[in-house]
Order: C-alpha cells, then structure tokens, then sequence
C-alpha cells in the first residue's frame, strides 16, 4: 500500500481495479491475512484516488481495527491516511497519542511491528503542525506525548505571518 501510495494518481487509477480484484480475493481466504491488511490497503487507497467517498475508507478501517485491535499499524494508518485527509486533526493526534502511550509488552508476537508503528506514530506527532494547514484561531497549542520514556512538551505560538515551533 505505502508503495502505491507513493505513485502518481493516473498510476493508481490504472491499477485500481487488478489491485481491488486481487485484495477482494485475499479478503475471502483470508479477511486477517497480516492483521487485517487488506482492509487496511481499501482504508488507505480509497483516500488517495479521486472522487471516492470517505466513507469508504473509514469503513475499511475500522473493519481492521475491530478484526486486529492489537495490531498497531491499523491505528496509525487510519490516523496518517484517514484522519489526516478528512481534516480530523484532534481525532489524528487522539489516535497517535494512545498508540504512543501503548504498552508493547502486551501482545508479544506483533511487538516488533507494534514497536515500528509506535515509532512512526511518534513521527507523525511531531509533524503534525505540517500535516494540517493552522488556523488563526490556534493562537496557542500545547501537546504532550512521550517518547522513550521522557516527556516531551511541543508548543506553538503565532508570530506576525507565521508559526514558531519550539519544543522542550
């Protein structure tokens, strides 16, 4: 999915319907195959082709997240690639936040995947000011997360015709 996502939009349109053909069929031997990624592939698709509704892509995710809710990537693919198109911007950091905070010990056999994830959560975190366009009614925003195991706070305060960025 990251792969495609990455092509041109002519690119996907053109393989959009093999590529839908051929998760439909893994999806019907196996709707868990890598913990739900078909689903996640439809959740993650359907925001980067033109024309197709959200809502699509909302249900797909959603459909990963109730099948694996342990695996984290399902949480922070709906949040890069969902949450992030619809303009959600605090359900975009709520989601992360929770990923950030997970304790990975939980679930043993995907905590190598979990760990990338919680990483890339982290990421997506501090680039989030990036991600979506602020409005001059932002004056002033703190977050907090964590990030192994030290508290980091990010702040962000309007200058004359811009946004400063300090963390500390």
């Amino acid at each position: 999915a990251h792969h495609l996502n990455e092509k041109s939009v002519l690119e996907r349109l053109n393989h959009r319907e093999l590529l839908e053909v051929l998760m439909h069929r893994v999806i019907s031997l196996d709707p868990g195959f890598n913990y739900s990624g078909p689903y996640r592939f439809f959740g993650s698709l359907y925001t980067r082709i033109p024309g197709v509704e959200l809502t699509q892509s909302e249900t797909y995710f959603k459909q990963a997240i109730s099948s694996n809710s342990n695996y984290l990537g399902n949480l922070v693919s709906m949040a890069e690639y969902f949450h992030q198109k619809k303009g959600n911007r605090e359900q975009f950091h709520k989601i992360l936040l929770e990923v950030s905070k997970n304790d990975l010990d939980q679930f043993p056999e995907i905590m190598n995947q979990n760990y990338f994830s919680k990483n890339y959560s982290l990421e997506l975190l501090e680039k989030e000011s990036l991600l979506f366009e602020w409005s001059k009614n932002n004056i002033k925003t703190e977050k907090l997360y964590e990030k192994d195991n030290s508290v980091n706070h990010i702040k962000f305060y309007l200058w004359p015709d811009k946004w400063s960025f300090f963390q500390g």
